[in-house]
């Protein structure tokens, strides 16, 4: 397929008898389709995806804690890489989830600054999750169901799926359930509409609530 999910106009099998439809082999793979033709963007995998189905952490080695409540340098890209409603919305979307209790972690790849989004719903070391990365560079917010998932409560694919519904909910999102053990990504451009900024706040303060929520149910509050 070519890179805006449509067929290539001189697409043949290698096989010259095959004669079968080849939507009709990737639709029985569960791949969706627009009514334009398209293949639908958000089922596509990305290099990132790949990496991780096959066991390999692209960033893992590839981050650095600097000074890490120095965001001087991400700020610095935001502000010169995007319009000021996008900025704003940056801003707005990490001092919400501040106000939640989390934390933001700067840090520097190889290529750009980081922030990643770390929550202690408990205020303690025994219980904390990752729930993100912000990579201003290359215009990513990434949601990170991977490392949610061992977890609890984000061991249960329904609590996960319930937080895919919440980011989705937000205008220029549209997370697929095949992504809820990954790394899928939310363009930064969406954080130029309020309403996408107010929606994404609060999906992600969805994930400290139901922590607390489950593991006070269960009894097991500051286990992981």
């Amino acid at each position: 397929m070519c890179g805006d999910g449509r067929f290539a106009e001189d697409f043949r099998w290698t096989d010259s008898e095959r004669t079968d439809d080849p939507r009709d082999v990737l639709q029985e793979r569960c791949v969706t389709f627009l009514d334009d033709g398209r293949a639908n963007p958000a089922q596509r995998l990305t290099a990132r995806d790949l990496a991780v189905l096959v066991g390999v952490e692209p960033d893992e080695f590839d981050f650095l804690e600097v000074n890490v409540d120095d965001t001087t340098a991400f700020d610095s890209v935001v502000e010169s890489s995007y319009t000021t409603e996008v900025a704003d919305g940056v801003r707005s979307f990490l001092q919400s989830w501040v106000e939640t209790g989390g934390h933001v972690v700067a840090g520097q790849t190889s290529k750009e600054p980081v922030l990643r989004l770390r929550h202690k719903p408990f205020g303690h070391e025994s219980y904390g999750f990752w729930a993100g990365s912000i990579y201003p560079g290359s215009g990513n917010l990434e949601v990170w169901f991977q490392h949610l998932k061992p977890h609890v409560p984000f061991d249960d694919e329904s609590v996960r799926n319930e937080f895919r519904a919440l980011l989705n909910e937000a205008e220029g999102v549209d997370i697929a359930e095949a992504k809820i053990g990954r790394r899928p990504s939310i363009g930064l451009g969406v954080f130029g509409s309020p309403n996408a900024v107010e929606q994404l706040s609060r999906a992600f303060a969805f994930l400290p609530r139901i922590a607390r929520e489950r593991l006070t149910d269960m009894g097991t509050a500051g286990s992981s």
